[in-house]
């Protein structure tokens, strides 16, 4: 086994389950995953909340920064938490796949300043163009130090996968801002996906062998990941040019097909027993179909199964366990409660996708209980998870 092929062991840290006494002190800028998965849960609950109130009819400053509140409110899930996520996520996995520091301290704080800027700036009566300003530079600085990072240890593989999606996330995030938001959005969309996808295809199968045991040994299908991403690229560029076409619905049955697949081969019985396991392989179930949906035609129900279903549930799942291994703590061995924030995530995805199917209540009932779910899900994971990436880790060591 290369290194490379190793790399998925160097994003967590497994560390003794035993739980000691939290040490004094503060440390949230020691590495990136502290500030950026806290700014992420905590955005995710107030622009969830903000959106609630603009769809009863209550008019917020900044939601009409992109024209109709619809592409601000998708702007906020894909360039706001998403891309928050993937820097914390990112930046942490870097580090450990090269053994070199990637940002801490004061530079970690400019990034973060930088986004959260983007954030608030449309909302307090700055121009339009310091926000995207503020946003297009924090996606710059985080694509130069990952590839920085990766070309100087020589992670070539890496260096052909990171950031060139990060590359077209920015150009993505400038589409938003200087006038094609639904181009922008829908390829940040499909970026964010394939990077959810790719991380998928690396840890997931990992992280479950490591949960279950050692006599556990999944197949990680390379023939799969390379139908994958010659599919889904095809998807993505079809989708893009002539959306909703007969081509697009095809391609998208045809990455469902092949994600279903992979998702047979990862789902060991075992995951049901581990909550902290089952959320990945529901949440990537939730991507299989929503790319489903869109093979049949119900595209904005599709889009809320990948959003809400498929990054939602994935990325609560993961930050969960990042946050804990990186803290020092056993991600074999989570605090019970957050099982909760899971389950909500869960009810939430089947309030916003499911519930309207079955025409049960209106559409605007589902959508409310969703994102009373949704906000539900990030208030128990920031109740579990928020001291934890404040504070230094347990075990004494840096980070």
């Amino acid at each position: 086994m290369s290194s490379q092929d190793a790399a998925p062991q160097g994003l967590v840290q497994i560390d003794d389950p035993r739980e000691v006494e939290a040490p004094a002190g503060w440390a949230p800028l020691a590495m990136a995953f502290r500030p950026f998965f806290l700014g992420s849960a905590v955005y995710a609950c107030v622009v969830m909340g903000a959106w609630a109130v603009v769809l009863r009819g209550t008019a917020l400053p900044g939601t009409d920064a992109f024209g109709p509140s619809m592409w601000w409110h998708a702007h906020t899930m894909v360039f706001g938490y998403s891309m928050a996520v993937v820097a914390g996520f990112l930046l942490t996995a870097v580090r450990n796949w090269t053994d070199r520091q990637t940002l801490e301290g004061p530079g970690l704080g400019v990034l973060f300043a930088l986004w959260l800027l983007a954030r608030v700036l449309p909302h307090v009566g700055a121009p339009r163009y310091a926000a995207a300003v503020a946003d297009l530079a924090f996606c710059t600085g985080l694509l130069a130090v990952v590839t920085v990072s990766l070309v100087r240890a020589r992670r070539w593989r890496d260096v052909a996968t990171f950031p060139t999606k990060l590359a077209t996330l920015t150009v993505a995030c400038g589409l938003t801002w200087f006038g094609a938001p639904r181009l922008g959005l829908y390829l940040g969309l499909y970026v964010v996906l394939a990077i959810v996808l790719t991380i998928g295809k690396r840890v997931f199968p990992f992280f479950i062998e490591k949960g279950l045991g050692a006599e556990v040994k999944l197949d990680r299908a390379p023939g799969l990941a390379r139908a994958n991403l010659f599919v889904f690229l095809s998807f993505v560029i079809v989708d893009l040019a002539w959306p909703g076409s007969t081509a697009a619905a095809a391609l998208a049955g045809a990455v469902a097909l092949i994600n279903a697949r992979r998702l047979v081969l990862w789902a060991h019985p075992g995951v049901w027993a581990k909550p902290i396991l089952w959320v990945l392989i529901v949440g990537y179930a939730w991507i299989v179909v929503g790319f489903t949906m869109l093979a049949a035609g119900y595209r904005v129900l599709a889009v809320h199964a990948l959003t809400v279903g498929g990054i939602g549930m994935v990325t609560v799942g993961m930050m969960s366990r990042v946050t804990l291994g990186h803290t020092g703590r056993s991600p074999r061995d989570p605090p019970p409660v957050i099982a909760l924030a899971f389950v909500a995530m869960l009810l939430a995805t089947l309030a916003r996708v499911a519930l309207p199917l079955a025409g049960w209540v209106s559409y605007g009932t589902c959508m409310l209980l969703s994102q009373v779910l949704w906000v539900v899900s990030f208030a128990v994971f920031l109740a579990v998870h928020a001291s934890m990436l404040l504070r230094a880790r347990v075990d004494g060591k840096p980070g």
